[in-house]
């Protein structure tokens, strides 16, 4: 399994726990010494919640980054692997499974867990969002899943999964450090009719709980194993429909939704749930893990695009299609960049200097220039007929030959309406 490793150098969490490769080979070496022999090796992963490492070919161990009780934490691993071996086998596509639970020790103050290796690709890294046989492998996942009986049991009461208005206090933490970031008067709104849905007549069904690119290996364009089945539990039918927003688009996406016969209830509060879960990749991950984040706003902008603004909203158009136009300079998006500034560009730095589309894109994406991050402030956008100029209070992070700089400047840019949306034709950075 090749996946993206947090930024480097960054911890993901202000008390994550530090898990080093020689600690793993001691713990293995002294706890299970039948595997001494064994390579110990760090995988690359875009996972948050534990470090892992091979064990050889078939083995993988997990280390929980945060910390915790270690006894809660052994009740837990126990209960994962309870969860583990309840999915195995029920659906033809494979899961790991728990093989043992590993003991503090070596600086290490948790507990820990082992389970076999599952080799392969995952969606972060071979993305099949635009694979209809993918579509049907994963709605055939999904019902197996909800296949399984849930023996009485019903939602435990943590995370997601429940109602989803028991997660306003959170939205508003969300929106409140997306400020910058985000077209958040627009995603407030849409919680707003996200929190009122109700949850309907179905009871809770088994559900994988965190179907995400990162947990689902991909060979030839179809479903090839699935990771991370240790939060197997009862929960809203809808919740594992976070994969046809996390994972699909549009065509495959209804696929998946005809294969499960979704009513619109169910469908908008799958919606709704992936909608929950983007909010937060998008700021808590933005600098430690950027893949993460990059999907919680690709996931935002599947949502966006699936509930379109009136023709009467242009100034939300203008500022959502800039606010995308700053995110793609922070995460060096070529194809963004081009489909968001006009072919006619001229863009006037804050050193006068004037460029046109290529030197622009060119300038911005290779060489000595590497963007952290663009942030907005008090905008403002006036729109007549088909153009728009948009003001605003701009903060440049960047990276410059390696030493990082920042800039507090005024930027106004020139919008276009085209056939392919709102693209900017022109724009001027000034000192404030």
């Amino acid at each position: 399994m090749k996946s993206v490793r947090q930024a480097a150098g960054v911890n993901m969490h202000a008390d994550q726990l530090t898990v080093s490769p020689g600690m793993v080979r001691q713990l293995v070496d002294e706890q299970f010494p039948r595997w001494r022999d064994l390579n110990v090796k760090a995988v690359r992963s875009p996972g948050t919640v534990n470090a892992i490492f091979r064990i050889g070919d078939q083995l993988a161990a997990r280390f929980p980054l945060r910390p915790d009780d270690a006894d809660a934490v052994r009740r837990r691993l126990e209960s994962q692997a309870a969860a583990a071996r309840e999915l195995a086998g029920r659906t033809r596509f494979p899961t790991p499974e728990p093989v043992a639970i590993g003991e503090p020790g070596a600086g290490y103050p948790l507990p820990w867990a082992v389970q076999t290796w599952l080799p392969g690709d995952t969606a972060a890294d071979v993305d099949p969002g635009a694979s209809v046989a993918f579509a049907h492998d994963l709605a055939e996942f999904i019902a197996g899943v909800r296949a399984i009986d849930t023996r009485g049991r019903t939602f435990s009461g943590r995370g997601r999964g429940g109602y989803l208005r028991s997660h306003d206090e959170w939205m508003q933490t969300c929106f409140k450090r997306s400020e910058h970031s985000l077209n958040v008067p627009r995603l407030r709104g849409l919680w707003e009719g996200m929190r009122a849905l109700p949850r309907g007549a179905a009871g809770d069904v088994m559900s994988h709980c965190d179907l995400i690119p990162g947990n689902v290996l991909v060979s030839g364009g179809r479903l090839a194993g699935i990771l991370d089945v240790e939060d197997l539990a009862p929960a809203d039918p809808a919740l594992d429909l976070v994969a046809a927003w996390h994972l699909l688009e549009a065509l495959p996406r209804q696929a998946l939704r005809d294969d499960l016969r979704c009513d619109d209830l169910e469908w908008e509060r799958g919606k709704a749930w992936a909608f929950q879960q983007a909010m937060g990749l998008v700021w808590y991950y933005v600098d430690s893990n950027p893949a993460m984040s990059r999907l919680g706003r690709r996931t935002l902008e599947r949502i966006l695009a699936s509930t379109p603004l009136s023709p009467q909203d242009p100034e939300e158009e203008v500022t959502e299609a800039a606010l995308r136009r700053a995110a793609a300079l922070a995460a060096g998006d070529v194809a963004a960049l081009r489909q968001l500034m006009h072919p006619g560009l001229q863009w006037t730095t804050f050193r006068g200097e004037v460029l046109g589309y290529e030197d622009y894109i060119a300038g911005n994406t290779r060489g000595i220039l590497r963007w952290r991050a663009q942030r907005l402030e008090d905008i403002a956008v006036v729109v007549a007929g088909d153009t728009a100029v948009l003001t605003a209070a701009v903060t440049d992070e960047v990276f410059v030959d390696g030493r990082e700089q920042s800039f507090r400047l005024r930027l106004t840019q020139t919008w276009v309406r085209t056939p392919e949306g709102w693209r900017c034709l022109a724009g001027h950075a000034s000192p404030p």
